[in-house]
């Protein structure tokens, strides 16, 4: 599984890219990121900080998500 950070990510996102699928993002900095019809297929979500952040139309299925910090 790749490793990449939330500013990689991001701009990944920028570029056009929406498949993040099996990437390691445990611990990635994502407060108010706009990653809206992302796909985090089986990706490792471990203690990644979301708050704020826009997964509107995400797919999550199989990803890993404890103890990452949402917002409500």
């Amino acid at each position: 599984m790749k490793k990449i950070s939330g500013a990689e990510l991001q701009a990944q996102y920028v570029s056009g890219k929406r498949d993040f699928s099996g990437l390691d993002l445990s611990g990635a900095e994502l407060f108010e990121a706009k990653l809206r019809g992302s796909e985090f297929i089986g990706s490792n979500l471990q203690k990644t900080y979301l708050p704020y952040s826009n997964l509107n139309q995400a797919q999550l299925q199989q990803a890993q998500l404890l103890n990452s910090a949402e917002s409500s």
